[in-house]
């Protein structure tokens, strides 16, 4: 259940990118079977475009044809979200207080970490929509404003699921298991990579990869076969 006439904004945008919406009482019905269309986006104060959109806006535009702008004029610093969407593949710029969308991309799934509540939800979105596994880590933001959201998204027929090992923060893993050896030679999100050199965690086998797992937390602890960062936010690859 929902008021859709405090939502006009956010519907207005959908349909501009092509969206298919019946609005009913307390109800909103939705047709995405065509293709999205790229649009420019101005967050403002209410009745303007929420803020509290603007993440799930980039994730969903990421699939959209053509080039999106969406200009944040609420908050700074509010496109942290960015960076994970790119190590998903992701064509996105951030030129000040605008993030450029070029799309459609093809995502592909990726450990990626949420640094908000917003931005968790963009990253699921984000998730739903790539190839392959992915895996949000600090999902305890999520909580804070959504209830049960994988348990709902189930019900809609995605395959999500929540888990929670030892001391670690809760994570959610859309898709396939995440963690397998690299097939080939060809570096994929959500490899594991051996590590020869403990310092600059410098891949062994892919001497273009480089982890950069531990970036955030400034922690290198590895396991016995030097293959897994065993940090809360979990082991990930950039190329150099």
């Amino acid at each position: 259940r929902c008021r859709p006439n405090h939502m006009d904004a956010l519907l207005m945008k959908l349909r501009e990118a092509g969206v298919e919406i019946q609005v009913e009482k307390e109800q909103i019905h939705l047709n995405a079977g065509s293709p999205l269309k790229g649009i420019d986006i101005r967050t403002l104060p209410y009745p303007g475009f929420p803020t509290d959109m603007q993440a799930q806006m980039v994730a969903l535009m990421t699939s959209a044809e053509g080039t999106s702008v969406i200009t944040e004029t609420v908050f700074e610093s509010r496109f942290m979200h960015v960076e994970e969407l790119r190590r998903m593949g992701a064509d996105i710029k951030v030129e000040g207080n605008r993030a450029v969308v070029t799309g459609p991309s093809r995502l592909a799934g990726a450990p990626v970490m949420a640094s908000d509540l917003r931005a968790s939800a963009g990253l699921v979105l984000a998730g739903l929509a790539a190839e392959g596994t992915t895996e949000i880590l600090r999902v305890y933001h999520l909580d804070r404003g959504y209830e049960r959201m994988e348990e709902k998204l189930r019900g809609l027929g995605a395959t999500i699921t929540r888990h929670k090992e030892g001391t670690a923060p809760a994570r959610l893993c859309l898709g396939q298991p995440l963690y397998r050896k690299p097939s080939a030679g060809v570096p994929m999100p959500g490899d594991w990579h051996d590590v020869s050199d403990r310092a600059t965690h410098r891949c062994a086998d892919l001497c273009r990869i480089w982890c950069s797992g531990c970036r955030d937390c400034r922690e290198r602890r590895l396991d016995g076969a030097g293959q897994r960062c065993l940090c809360a936010i979990g082991f990930r690859v950039r190329s150099v």
